[in-house]
């Protein structure tokens, strides 16, 4: 088939098309994969005619955060705070772990999606309800939300780290804690997941019958 058939057979460029091009093409490639040009060839269309359905690169990076934001697996509303917010939790793990860019997203390029927002509504609110007074509340939600993230960002990767490959190569006999932990039989993934998370819970959260601490 000619390229001229090809564009003819070719559905018309939507937004929906850019995006959804763009995503399948960071998600397996990285971020830095992402230009105008590069979306452009992906589409078999020329850069410029992009232009007429996304402002610009920020615009479309907004418009992949709000795609992946509507994909987010909701959360019922139940009666147990702790249960809900941990399910809430694991939910904006598998999104964070299925597409690790948009971290980079939000910390260095500030961006966010507004289809997100009910979702930490839900969160705050669960805190809210398990007794947190609202400074507390937030300051937790910040703490279990950066856990997430920073637990997406050294352990998306496959293999051992650098770290750890050092730490198996040292002599640790004058580092007793370092040693103990590394003759240790490593948990899995999702089990290290769930321990922190539950760990994490545990001291967000007060106890049945005991004051919200202070001071998170």
């Amino acid at each position: 088939m000619t390229p001229a058939r090809r564009r003819w057979n070719r559905p018309p460029l939507s937004k929906d098309a850019i995006v959804s091009a763009s995503l399948e093409l960071v998600d397996a490639e990285g971020l830095g994969a992402l230009t105008m040009r590069r979306v452009a060839d992906e589409l078999d269309v020329a850069p410029m005619s992009l232009y007429r359905h996304v402002k610009d690169r920020q615009a479309l990076l907004v418009g992949m955060l709000d795609a992946v934001a509507l994909a987010v697996r909701p959360v019922p509303r139940g009666s147990s705070p702790r249960g809900e917010i941990g399910e809430i939790l694991r939910s904006l793990h598998d999104t964070f772990r299925t597409h690790p860019w948009v971290i980079g997203v939000l910390a260095n390029d500030g961006l966010a999606s507004e289809h997100i927002m009910p979702l930490i509504d839900q969160a705050l609110g669960c805190l809210l309800r398990a007794g947190l007074p609202e400074k507390e509340a937030a300051r937790g939600w910040g703490i279990l939300f950066h856990h997430l993230v920073g637990e997406t960002l050294f352990t998306h990767r496959t293999g051992p780290t650098y770290a750890q490959t050092l730490i198996r190569s040292m002599d640790l006999t004058q580092m007793p804690s370092l040693a103990r932990l590394a003759q240790s039989e490593p948990r899995p993934h999702s089990d290290a997941v769930e321990d922190s998370l539950d760990l994490l819970l545990d001291c967000v959260l007060p106890h049945e019958g005991e004051r919200p601490p202070r001071g998170i």
